[in-house]
């Protein structure tokens, strides 16, 4: 690994704040994994609102479709750090945030284009002590009244979900506090992470890590606040494919590991009901004939379950947050059925 600098309804003080007040010190953070081709659009919205460009730092990931020489010719100033091989999304985000020693480090997928003002208005909640994350607006890439992401929430099977995806941008106007913000445009505060450097949960390689990142700031007395003035538009899973094995599986997986993780001993509540779950999906999957995803799914619920996970701080503070901001399973018949039941069990600690 090397780098170089290229040549090539709960937030009432934030709008209180004046957001030219006070110069906060940051770090734009760009994973990279052969995406020369969404370089450019996201790179040029960025470079007008960001006057030294060394402050935006595209972490390749062992790309081999010429990302590389591309940022020499044609982004120069920009920081480029480069990796031996595919760390995949935690570790990229990590060594961009090792790399700098900035108050603020900001996450911004390659498959986006931010607003002219997305940044500024990015950082405006982070005037507030309280606040670890801040999480944008993300929009349909080319039709900004559509919602991609207004931060996330975990439904009562676990899965994780964007809020408002698909919905009307004019719905989801108002500030709010938020489980966890999405890594494909947030901002953290250094000062609120372990170390200081470490984003995300390496283990968790792709996928969901910005959930277990919105638990651990909730656990350490830290806010995930929604920012709808911060814009950005995104394409949705541009890199890894909206279907993709790589994405069956470690959806399945860390969905399992995130829960075993912050849940701690009170994750036995659950595990036999999840499990059941588990084995009804991969029965339906063999029943359609759909026999690479069954392979793939078995694999990770098997890794999920059977890996040891140290349990991350108070059992009962996951609880809590989890029946403070889970939502109803939605569906078929049979998965609204199991979603409720565990939800039942998760609300009976007296939350």
């Amino acid at each position: 690994m090397y780098f170089e600098t290229s040549k090539c309804c709960i937030i009432p003080l934030w709008h209180s704040l004046n957001p030219l007040g006070k110069i906060m010190d940051y770090t734009i953070i760009i994973a990279n994994y052969n995406g020369k081709h969404l370089l450019d659009t996201c790179l040029s919205s960025l470079v007008t609102q960001v006057k030294d460009r060394s402050r935006i730092v595209v972490v390749d990931n062992g790309s081999v479709d010429g990302s590389n020489d591309h940022m020499r010719r044609n982004w120069p100033g920009v920081t480029t750090l480069l990796m031996d091989s595919n760390t995949g999304f935690t570790g990229a985000n990590n060594a961009g945030a090792a790399l700098s020693d900035s108050e603020i480090i900001v996450l911004l997928n390659n498959d986006t284009r931010a607003a002219s003002n997305w940044l500024e208005k990015l950082l405006i909640p982070l005037q507030d002590p309280s606040v670890g994350a801040v999480t944008s607006s993300m929009r349909r890439m080319g039709d900004l009244s559509v919602m991609d992401s207004a931060g996330g929430f975990l439904d009562s099977l676990g899965y994780a979900f964007d809020r408002g995806r698909g919905e009307p941008a004019s719905k989801w106007q108002v500030a709010d506090e938020i489980l966890f913000p999405c890594g494909g445009a947030m901002a953290v505060r250094r000062s609120a992470l372990e170390d200081g450097h470490t984003i995300f949960w390496k283990t968790l390689f792709l996928y969901n890590e910005d959930t277990d990142l919105g638990l651990r700031l909730w656990k350490n007395g830290y806010r995930v606040v929604y920012q709808p003035e911060a814009v950005v538009e995104h394409a949705f899973s541009a890199t890894a494919g909206k279907s993709s094995t790589l994405k069956t599986h470690y959806c399945t997986r860390n969905r399992v590991l995130i829960l075993k993780r912050h849940m701690g001993p009170e994750f036995s509540r659950i595990s036999s009901t999840l499990a059941l779950w588990e084995a009804m999906i991969l029965g339906f999957m063999l029943a359609n004939g759909q026999f690479r995803r069954f392979s793939i799914s078995l694999s990770a619920a098997r890794e999920g379950f059977s890996t040891r996970v140290k349990p991350y701080g108070k059992s009962m503070k996951a609880m809590e947050l989890y029946a403070r901001f889970m939502q109803p399973t939605k569906g078929s018949y049979i998965r609204r059925k199991i979603g409720a039941s565990l939800h039942k069990r998760i609300n009976s600690s007296g939350f």
